[in-house]
């Protein structure tokens, strides 16, 4: 996976500028996916924007704990993010 996801990013360095990668497929990996997160960003050129698509929403406590994981660990230079929808949103209907 970690040789795919190089190729990738080798194939289109020249024309990119921002990588994107989604969180779930890593996260999806357990603790595998983490370390194959950190090398496909240590692989990004330098130069180049890194944005974390994980949609992360939720109330100020945990927000900050996303952005500390995204922004000072995983070092992302930008992150999506959905709004907090409250005991309504789809989630809690799941239940």
């Amino acid at each position: 996976m970690e040789r795919f996801i190089r190729g990738i990013i080798d194939a289109t360095a020249d024309f990119a500028c921002a990588y994107k990668p989604n969180l779930a497929f890593f996260e999806a990996m357990g603790e595998d996916g983490f370390p194959l997160l950190k090398a496909a960003l240590r692989d990004v050129p330098s130069g180049l924007l890194t944005i974390g698509d994980g949609k992360r929403g939720d109330i100020g406590a945990t927000a900050e704990r996303y952005a500390a994981a995204l922004f000072d660990e995983l070092g992302f230079d930008a992150v999506t993010i959905n709004p907090y929808q409250g005991e309504d949103s789809g989630f809690a209907l799941r239940g």
